[in-house]
């Protein structure tokens, strides 16, 4: 016994231990629970270490901890869900509960709850019903009306929720189409327990339209979701979503504008469904009608009425079509709404042709091309030594109904004329200070079929030009598959014993004409004319002419009528002497459908990445290249992927700037596979890559050809196989897949399917496979669709993503050029389709994702379950094929395009980011300058604060301030900012006056006129109203006062001060938003590299503030184009303007403080 003693007494001392608290000093305070309906709280949360707890009556710990719905708090869970020292749970069901406590001093506590069944009842958010503590429902009913009983209200339901949809919930709701009363009839799975009848009566914020024109105004917004619209007539917002160029605006987009403007620009009935988040939506249709004034012409003065409404009428001397073409002519007119008069306006003008554009303010815009008759100028043309554009020769053609320009140069003086004449129409040009000239003819021309003479004459004589055409001029640009000529296709089928597959002859009557300027014309060139240097080329040198079929068939003769014995024949000795094999068969094939002559422009670059057929300031944008200061040239290099003999910018400056005057019917292209590397598969999906580059490109392209709207029909690259290496082979699938989603970001353009062509795996030139024809015939289909309505686009064309949407792990694929609908081409499941998840070990990888996922007719749906969709591609293998590897298409049959895209939803949520932005003051002249840079690399990050009660003053103070007299700090005018000189940009408050802050913080009215006053005027001359500004005077000015005055008495959300932070971090309040440093600070240069070398792992902000004059004191010009190449030059920089940051941020970041002490 007494060896059993001490074992006892540790036994007991143990138990006491674990249900008593400890003695004295060391003792806590015992928990006490209570219950409040369903929520269960514990006190003295500060001193608990754990709890664990169970639905049941149970009196010990370890059968709290073996129950099946056991659930267990750690201190710091206990810490995250208490407050004031009391922890709060609440839990879904009636019944007994047990708690286990542990305290701080190791105490521990059972505590029971009893919880009993709460009461049901309804609320309701707009028209959502929410019925609440469903416990023991069996089922409950919704009807509109009253009624007070469960038989009447079951008898006008609009819906029955059985306990199988309820499955355990305590809440349901259930979104009803109207507002009005409601009743909710109740029964329960006690039968003994009485029916409950609720009633409710739903009331919501209905929105307001206002018509205007082209515009519809929407006001009422608050709690919005979405606006969507499109042309038609539709009664649902899915049914408008659906709708062909449907387009909305999420809350986000809509912030806090109310009432929210949409802009439509063609006549017709719409349809505009407006949700909101508690479940309410409305759909109005309004018929969408331009504003057009009514014209009186009377001899020599034009008379406009219908006026109301107007903003301005523009008008100049010559034929221009945009707004801003009239505005930036010489001696344009702008007559202002304040002109009107008894509600006309009337104008006398001189004799000539003059382009007027009224302008109304719902964006309705007129253009008018008026002739005033006069005696008929007789033009002498004065210019002397004239060359014209070698672009231009016999037997060329010109395109159809498009401007004509023709050009040159001249050993002349400035002023001296040229005069261009075709099917009896002038144009005259004006030798400029550089001795080039160009003439523009006024009309265009519609085709011909028989050939007519260009006559350019000067001072001296004239030229001509004999047997032109009318018709429709192609560009053919691309690398080594653009390069593939007619002679290597004809050899190439003639190894394979298929040459009966190339059925085309070499019959001038077919009015088809050839052009060519190869990157192997100008290889030799060195110096400042080298290929890779940025000297740009302003005629062309290689001596071409244009060609007739006839001189096609010279070039085969000559060079290609050979039979080599195998496939490893020299090819380029035949490729660089005879015409593209695309380009010929593509005319061929046109000419076989319709008598409208074609013209081919040949451009290639064999082996080229994109980055070679780029103009200067988009290669130094992408930066994708080296230079050799050796040899004063530039080469590719992207990372690691690089090769000093593949030069950069060449096939732009060489080849096609000298054509940059010439209209065109589109371009054709076909290059990319040598961008294998510059896709987001390769990098991350944040960076502008292969596709945002092209459409950059083209539409640069748009902005300096004779036309700007022509469409881009572009070549899905053939599968290439690699025959166990023995093959000259490329996997360029991620840059395939990248390519099919151009369509999404370039407007008008066309992908040609080639997965359905190419099927030799042993043929050793398999990165240059022969199929030109066939790629050229479907080529022809679709250009027949698009441009002369000859048959059905989607029979032709395959489908193309349109957009995906993702929700959770799951993602429905939207397709356009569907036909009646999409399908697999062996009727069986869906093929080709993979799926980006992260797996179990945390990589990412492509899987895929096989099935009858066909949903709709224009829909796919992948849905990978519990595992995380980062995107969906389709297409993603070199060597796949169809329809074998792959089989989607679409009901005519046409297989679909490759494509790529990534669940952004997923990459914003943990992906840190890097933003840039710029805030410059005053409104001042040397803006101007600063917008030009960043329109020169493509970006709108800087956000210009103006004072609108000092526009048009200069302070000439300023100058003498710094030491540099004369110095200008000149404001824009009204008038200028008015007619857009900040158009593109942001243009945010800076107080109407300029004023320190401080000195009115005792007169808050007068602060709070001053910058609700300057926002008000800044919506009236730009039409935007800021929501933001820069404060004036620097940030020793203003008191915590003044920013409480600012922040809470006007609409103002963010304002940015002038003390640098000299870090990333994001700002703590926006009311005081402190930049990163000034722009001429001697720290930023370091701060500038440190930024865009960074790896975010938090997101960070690089902010930039100054004044424009300082761009002229410290000649920063160029040093500020240098931080914008290298800001657009690092992959993941974002550029934001100061409203974008402010709205990304906005739930995160406060703009100020609740409580400011007076």
């Amino acid at each position: 016994m007494k060896t059993q003693r001490p074992i006892i007494y540790l036994l007991v001392i143990s138990f006491l231990l674990s249900v008593t608290a400890p003695m004295a000093a060391f003792a806590v305070d015992a928990p006490v629970l209570s219950v409040y309906e369903h929520t269960v709280s514990i006190t003295e949360a500060n001193d608990i270490s754990f709890i664990r707890y169970a639905k049941g009556d149970h009196n010990d710990a370890q059968s709290i901890k073996n129950a099946e719905d056991c659930v267990s708090y750690t201190e710091r869970m206990v810490g995250n869900n208490s407050k004031d020292g009391v922890f709060s749970v609440t839990l879904s069901t009636s019944g007994i509960y047990s708690f286990w406590v542990k305290m701080s001093d190791n105490s521990t506590y059972i505590l029971k709850a009893d919880l009993k069944p709460l009461d049901v009842y309804a609320d309701s958010d707009g028209v959502t019903i929410t019925v609440h503590n469903l416990e023991g429902v069996r089922n409950f009913l919704i009807a509109k009306g009253t009624y007070d009983n469960y038989s009447d209200t079951r008898n006008n339901q609009l819906v029955g929720v059985s306990s199988e949809k309820i499955n355990g919930a305590s809440e349901y709701s259930y979104i009803v189409r109207d507002p009005g009363d409601y009743t909710v009839a109740v029964r329960f799975l006690d039968t003994t327990k009485e029916n409950k009848i609720l009633h409710l009566t739903l009331t919501v914020t209905e929105p307001e339209y206002t018509e205007n024109g082209l515009q519809i105004k929407i006001g009422n917004l608050e709690g919005v979701k979405v606006i969507r619209t499109a042309y038609g007539e539709y009664d649902t917002m899915g049914d408008i979503k659906r709708a062909e160029g449907s387009r909305s605006f999420n809350a986000k987009v809509i912030g806090n504008r109310s009432p929210y403007t949409v802009q439509y620009r063609e006549n017709g009935r719409v349809s505009v469904g407006v949700a909101y988040n508690n479940g309410y939506f409305e759909i109005y249709h309004y018929d969408v009608a331009k504003r057009v004034p009514e014209v009186v012409h009377n001899e020599d003065s034009i008379t406009f009425s219908a006026l109301d409404g107007l903003q301005n009428i523009r008008y100049a001397k010559g034929e221009y079509d945009t707004s801003a073409s009239i505005k930036n002519a010489e001696g344009s007119v702008t007559v202002k709404k304040t002109d009107v008069i008894d509600g006309k306006v009337t104008v006398t003008l001189e004799p000539g042709t003059y382009s007027f554009c009224v302008q109304y303010d719902d964006e309705s815009y007129n253009y008018y091309i008026i002739t005033v008759e006069g005696e008929e100028e007789i033009i002498v043309p004065t210019a002397k030594g004239i060359c014209v554009s070698s672009a231009f020769s016999d037997n060329m053609i010109l395109q159809r109904d498009e401007k004509l320009s023709v050009w040159g140069s001249a050993q002349s003086e400035e002023g001296t004329t040229v005069l261009c004449e075709i099917l009896g129409e002038k144009a005259v040009a004006v030798v400029d200070e550089n001795g080039n000239w160009k003439a523009e003819f006024e009309n265009t021309f519609s085709y011909t079929t028989e050939g007519t003479t260009l006559k350019v004459s000067c001072g001296e004589g004239y030229l001509e030009y004999k047997n032109i055409l009318f018709g429709d001029v192609y560009y053919i640009i691309g690398q080594s598959n653009a390069y593939y000529s007619l002679g290597e296709l004809a050899i190439d089928l003639k190894l394979n014993g298929l040459s009966n597959q190339l059925q085309i002859d070499y019959d001038d009557d077919r009015d088809m004409r050839f052009f060519r300027i190869s990157k192997e014309d100008y290889k030799t060139q060195t110096g400042d004319m080298a290929q890779g240097t940025p000297t740009l080329y302003e005629d062309v040198y290689n001596g071409a002419k244009w060609l007739k079929p006839s001189d096609i068939e010279n070039q085969m003769r000559t060079y290609a009528s050979f039979d080599p014995p195998t496939q490893h024949y020299d090819r380029d000795a035949v490729s660089s002497k005879v015409f593209s094999a695309i380009g010929y068969t593509f005319a061929y094939n046109m000419t076989e459908r319709t008598d409208v002559p074609v013209g081919v422009i040949e451009i290639d670059a064999s082996g080229h990445p994109l980055i070679t057929f780029a103009p200067n300031h988009l290669a130094e944008k992408w930066g994708h290249e080296e230079y050799d200061v050796y040899t004063g040239t530039y080469h590719y290099r992207y990372d690691h992927v690089w090769s000093a003999d593949l030069k950069t910018r060449y096939a732009y400056n060489q080849q096609i700037h000298p054509l940059r005057h010439f209209s065109t019917a589109g371009i054709i292209w076909y290059q990319g596979e040598s961008d294998w590397y510059n896709t987001r598969e390769n990098h991350n999906v944040y960076i502008d890559t292969f596709a945002i580059q092209f459409t950059e490109l083209m539409n640069y392209f748009r902005s300096i050809f004779g036309n700007d709207d022509f469409p881009v029909y572009i070549f899905e690259y053939a599968t290439c196989f690699s025959n166990n290496g023995a093959n000259s082979y490329m996997d360029f699938s991620s840059v395939k897949t990248e390519l099919g989603t151009i369509p999404q970001i370039l407007d008008n353009s066309y992908v040609m399917s080639s997965s359905d062509f190419w099927f030799d795996t042993q043929w050793f030139n398999n990165v240059h496979p022969y199929i030109k024809h066939l790629q050229s015939c479907r080529l022809a289909d679709i250009v027949m669709a698009d441009k002369f309505g000859t048959g059905d686009m989607d029979d032709v064309h395959g489908p193309t993503l349109d957009h995906v949407e993702y929700n959770g792990n799951r993602a429905t694929l939207y397709f356009n050029h569907v036909g009646d609908g999409l399908k697999t081409s062996d009727g069986g499941i869906l093929k080709g389709i993979e799926a980006k998840i992260i797996d179990p070990s945390g990589n990412e990888i492509w899987l895929p994702h096989e099935g009858y996922i066909i949903t709709a007719k224009d829909q796919v749906v992948v849905d990978t379950g519990s595992f995380t969709l980062l995107g969906v591609r389709y297409n993603g293998h070199p060597d796949y094929t169809f329809p074998y590897n792959l089989n989607l298409c679409n009901a005519y049959g046409m297989p679909a395009i490759a494509f790529v895209d990534y669940n952004y939803d997923y990459y914003d949520e943990v992906t840190p980011k890097k933003y840039f932005t710029l805030s410059l003051d005053d409104g001042i002249t040397q803006d101007v300058r600063i917008m030009e840079i960043l329109e020169k690399y493509g970006v709108d990050c800087c956000s210009f604060n103006i004072n609108t009660g000092l526009l048009g003053v200069s302070w000439e103070w300023v100058g003498e301030a710094v030491g540099i007299p004369g110095l200008p700090h000149i404001r824009f005018t009204e008038d200028e900012i008015r007619n857009g000189v900040y158009d593109g940009f942001e243009v945010l408050g800076h107080t109407r006056t300029h004023i320190s802050p401080m000195e009115l913080d005792d007169d808050p009215e007068r602060l709070a006129l001053e910058v609700e006053g300057n926002f008000d005027d800044i919506e009236a001359l730009t039409g935007t109203r800021p929501i933001g500004m820069a404060w004036p005077a620097g940030d020793a000015y203003r008191t915590e006062k003044s920013v409480d005055i600012v922040a809470n008495n006007t609409s103002c959300k963010f304002a940015r001060g002038t003390t640098g932070t000299y870090s990333y971090n994001l700002p703590e309040y926006f009311m005081e938003w402190q930049p990163t440093c000034h722009i001429i600070d001697s720290r930023m240069p370091v701060l500038a590299q440190n930024f865009a070398k960074k790896t975010a792992t938090e997101d960070c902000l690089f902010m930039l503030w100054g004044h424009g004059y300082e761009f002229d004191q410290y000649d920063l010009y160029d040093e500020f184009e240098a931080l914008i190449k290298m800001m657009c030059q690092a992959d993941d920089v974002f550029f934001v303007t100061n409203t974008e940051f402010y709205e990304l941020f906005k739930d995160e970041i406060p703009s100020w403080k609740q409580e400011v002490s007076e």
